[in-house]
């Protein structure tokens, strides 16, 4: 996408840790906690963090200030429904639901609380269900061709994993000025890792694909996984252990 911040800055107000237009959240990393910083109260920044999530955002040193340049974010960000959109239109988060969205001519993708988003989600020529509380799924081209053309697609699909014998309890903890309720780790477990089994499906509008190939965790193939065809859609119900699964 186009650059939505380009900030130009003195040397003297950096030597100065004078406040930026905009920067990263306090938790980036440890040197930049926010009892470490001299402008504390980031909430008052020019430009809302949100612009890294709609454009690149750019810096000059040693420049003039005058030259900073901020677009209009007004059109990407909806306040009342809580979604941030790119200004390409190919990438969307909505952080009320925790939901991430994909939709790229050659790749597209969700991921998030999937369950509680509503299970189904429609992008640009391709159907994705899924019933898992937390998962990802990714649909890529593998030809560089649209995904609507390509002869070869690969799709991916991460789930929750979790050490055996990791174990929470319900906890409430204080955030800033007020309490939240959440979940206390008791214990962290210990090897080997339980990955939660996928319970998914892709439908893909490709008039070229036929048959689904299963792939093991090393990318090698495992077996054929059947398919369904309805005219220019082909549906794949994913295997349960699915972490990577080729469409030809």
């Amino acid at each position: 996408g186009e650059p939505v911040v380009h900030e130009h800055r003195t040397l003297e107000s950096i030597w100065q840790r004078e406040r930026p237009v905009i920067s990263e959240t306090t938790t980036f990393d440890p040197n930049r906690d926010v009892e470490d910083l001299r402008y504390e109260e980031l909430e008052e920044l020019d430009v809302s963090r949100l612009a890294f999530l709609v454009g690149p955002v750019r810096v000059t040193y040693d420049s003039d200030p005058d030259l900073t340049q901020v677009a209009d974010l007004t059109p990407y960000i909806d306040g009342r429904q809580n979604v941030v959109r790119s200004n390409t239109g190919q990438i969307a988060l909505n952080w009320d639901k925790g939901l991430f969205t994909l939709d790229a001519p050659k790749a597209k993708g969700v991921t998030g609380f999937l369950r509680e988003a509503g299970e189904r989600f429609e992008l640009d020529g391709l159907t994705m269900r899924c019933e898992n509380d937390y998962a990802t799924l990714q649909v890529v081209s593998m030809d560089e061709r649209p995904l609507r053309e390509s002869r070869r697609v690969l799709v991916q699909a991460g789930t929750t994993n979790r050490l055996t014998g990791w174990e929470t309890q319900p906890a409430e903890f204080e955030h800033g000025d007020r309490m939240v309720q959440g979940k206390e780790i008791v214990a962290t477990g210990k090897p080997p890792f339980l990955v939660e089994e996928i319970l998914a499906s892709v439908s893909l509008q490709n008039p070229h694909l036929s048959r689904a190939m299963l792939l093991d965790p090393a990318g090698y193939p495992d077996r054929e996984v059947e398919v369904r065809r309805e005219g220019e859609t082909l549906t794949v119900e994913l295997p349960e252990n699915t972490m990577y699964l080729i469409l030809y």
